[in-house]
């Protein structure tokens, strides 16, 4: 029962609540006398004692103090430090529960947004493929005020670094790598960027790895001078024998964008390459690919193999990145055009078709520009956009074209149900064949979903 003196919040007081759901960032949401309360770390069903901290627009911010009763579904968290670590917000409740949750998250989206009423899929993933599948890790590096190194991932909501010497949802690899540099940074006396002030020198720390086991590692310097990164680039390429290459990027923009336009190689390959669909890939620190290898590859069959099902026999991909899209689908005989706006990503795919024996166009250019120009040469279309989704302009392109088919990819469910809502709903142009979620993102509210439209003839 909740106590009769106390009609509104305010920071410091304590109060009982019962959590009944989860926001999309995976934290406990309850209400207390009509107010919505934000709770990290607590899940629907669980009761407990809790402390308002601030008043966040119409919600309040609190913390958990004592967790009275225990949800089933909640676990021991296998990461020692996942309670502060922003890298991952559900590795509090067993997996079965995850996919649950983003379930239930992803249908509310498209009912709500995109008043879309077709049945999902039951998520796909692998039961082996939980932890450990992170083929990327991007670790973000600063110096406290007296001098010790920071290294590690941001704790959720803030610029605090939370240290860590390996993370369980990296491919081992990477755990292997993360110690020496961190160790050596301190021990070479890396100069470290700040935010702050005016010091310049390292910001990030890139590690790529692939199936086959080779690592590329890419240092992100807010500086020119990099002679000390030089030195620790040359002890990690002798140290490691699965480094193909190490390079260093240059960000001298004072934002938080990660990386800036130019990458400068400094040992070994600029790349690493990667077997994908039976193919060899090139791959860059700087371009794009899905950081669960697995689990991206059974996305590409799976649009492969309803193209080639219903004969297929040309195909605009947008958003192609590197070809990881383009080229299995060109490899079993559809003529395949790619754009991308990012020239590096096109040059690689250039190169990755060229490595493969695979005839196909990638163009360097915003979709928007010639998206009628070539969708109108293509029977179907794959779009894998950004997690702001496609542009009015894009989709009014779209429906004027009207391809057979539609595969759109998405890492953001909300965008997805506007999109659809538009795609499906305004003109009735396009029926919503499956929708297919899948787990690329384990340990964490994210999901990728992949729907397969079909043109009303």
């Amino acid at each position: 029962m909740q106590p009769k003196t106390l009609d509104k919040p305010r920071p410091g007081n304590k109060a009982q609540v019962i959590c009944h759901d989860l926001d999309k960032q995976g934290r406990g949401l309850a209400r207390w006398n009509n107010w919505v309360l934000v709770l990290p770390g607590l899940l629907p069903g669980e009761t407990a004692e809790i402390m308002f901290i601030r008043r966040i627009g119409s919600q309040w911010l609190a913390s958990v103090q004592e967790i009275k009763e225990t949800s089933k579904y909640r676990r021991n968290e296998p990461c020692i430090i996942a309670s502060k670590c922003g890298g991952c917000n559900l590795q509090h409740c067993t997996e079965d529960f995850q996919r649950d949750i983003k379930l239930k998250q992803l249908d509310d989206s498209l009912k709500r947004i995109g008043n879309i009423k077709h049945e999902v899929d039951q998520i796909i993933y692998s039961p082996s493929n939980q932890m450990g599948y992170r083929n990327k890790a991007i670790i973000p590096v600063s110096k406290s005020n007296d001098g010790v190194i920071k290294f590690g991932y941001y704790k959720y909501g803030t610029h605090q670094i939370v240290n860590l010497y390996s993370c369980p949802v990296l491919i081992t690899q990477i755990n292997y790598i993360i110690p020496f540099i961190r160790d050596k940074i301190s021990l070479l006396e890396i100069p470290i960027y700040s935010e702050t002030s005016d010091s310049e020198g390292l910001r990030h720390v890139i590690i790529r790895t692939s199936t086959m086991e080779s690592s590329l590692v890419t240092f992100v310097s807010s500086s020119l001078n990099y002679s000390k990164l030089n030195e620790l680039s040359s002890e990690l390429y002798n140290t490691f024998d699965t480094i193909t290459g190490v390079s260093v990027n240059i960000q001298q923009q004072r934002n938080n964008i990660i990386l800036g336009p130019k990458t400068i190689s400094l040992y070994g390959n600029p790349y690493l390459e990667e077997i994908f669909c039976e193919l060899t890939l090139r791959i860059t620190s700087t371009s794009f690919f899905q950081i669960n290898t697995k689990e991206a590859e059974k996305v590409v069959i799976i649009i492969r193999d309803w193209l080639v099902k219903n004969n297929i026999k040309s195909l605009l991909d947008c958003y192609c990145g590197i070809g990881s899209i383009s080229l299995p689908i060109a490899n079993c005989g559809i003529k395949v055009t790619g754009i991308d706006i990012n020239k590096s990503s096109i040059e690689i795919a250039k190169q990755n078709s060229k490595n493969n024996g695979i005839q196909t166009q990638f163009y360097c250019t915003d979709v928007k520009n010639i998206l009628k120009e070539k969708l109108s040469e293509c029977d179907a279309l794959v779009v894998d956009p950004p997690r702001k989704g496609l542009d009015k302009e894009i989709i009014d392109s779209i429906l004027e074209i009207k391809p057979k088919l539609i595969a759109y990819l998405s890492c953001d469910k909300a965008t997805l149900a506007r999109d659809l809502n538009i795609i499906v709903n305004s003109r009735n142009y396009y029926r919503i064949v499956r929708i297919i979620p899948i787990e690329f993102f384990p340990q964490t509210t994210h999901l990728e979903t992949l729907v397969l439209l079909e043109y009303n003839a």
